[in-house]
């Protein structure tokens, strides 16, 4: 009989630095692989949402269908969501036939006139409708400039790596709030609230919390190296936001 494989907390954790006295691996491990369960569901499951968004109570209207829909008060991904927003809407103006209105809130993209004031650069509605001319030479600009894009898709991916590891910090420090919410009801939500009761600790929450922080504002950090490539040419300019334009963003 072979027994059965033992995890090493240290392997699970390898990617993390954990500082705190007294912090207990297995513990944290537990606390870690709960907030890893919890934000891979979280898009699809009414009950983690009704906990984290409604205080537990049955949300009426939209749900959130993406994590840019959901904000919080950690500034650093904020910027990194208006960043995905911004280039969501620029590859799609130069990929796709605009066939639709794409000028809406909820739709998890960023246009001009809703989210960006003075970025003439990339406005293309009109009053008539779209510009016609200027998205055939955005697409023409994609199809013909093969670097652009390789830079662009780049620059996405290293941000999608760095959201998700603020998602993560989301999800567990969310968790507090969860502990505290009282039912007077039975469901899912109950369920889920003592799954993590049985496994927090705020010693071991706290080191995550760090952990999960320190790794994603090194991830965001190493994403200048896209941005100052796509800043450097005029082309590469349309797909990033300034400073300026970032700040009205996460202070509108």
């Amino acid at each position: 009989m072979n027994p059965e494989k033992q995890i090493n907390p240290r392997d699970v954790l390898r990617e993390y630095c954990l500082f705190g006295e007294g912090v207990d691996l297995e513990r944290a491990v537990k606390m870690h692989l709960l907030v890893n369960e919890w934000k891979n569901k979280f898009l699809t499951s009414p009950a983690l949402q009704n906990l984290y968004l409604n205080e537990g109570y049955e949300i009426e209207g939209k749900r959130p269908e993406s994590f840019l829909n959901v904000m919080d008060s950690t500034t650093n991904r904020r910027k990194i969501i208006a960043h995905l927003m911004m280039l969501d809407y620029a590859i799609d103006l130069h990929t796709r036939p605009p066939i639709i209105n794409m000028e809406y809130k909820d739709s998890g993209r960023i246009v001009s006139e809703d989210y960006i004031s003075g970025t003439d650069r990339i406005r293309v509605l009109t009053s008539q409708g779209y510009d016609a001319v200027k998205i055939d030479c955005l697409q023409e600009t994609w199809l013909q400039h093969p670097t652009l894009s390789k830079e662009v898709r780049e620059y996405q991916k290293h941000l999608e790596v760095a959201f998700d590891e603020y998602n993560r910090k989301y999800i567990l420090d969310g968790m507090i709030k969860v502990r505290k919410i009282h039912f007077n009801w039975e469901g899912d939500e109950n369920n889920l609230q003592e799954r993590l009761s049985k496994i927090f600790e705020i010693r071991e929450r706290n080191a995550l919390d760090s952990a999960y922080y320190g790794r994603a504002n090194g991830l965001f950090n190493a994403c200048k190296r896209d941005y100052d490539k796509l800043n450097s040419y005029p082309e590469g300019k349309f797909f990033i936001l300034s400073k300026e334009e970032v700040t009205e963003f996460i202070f509108r």
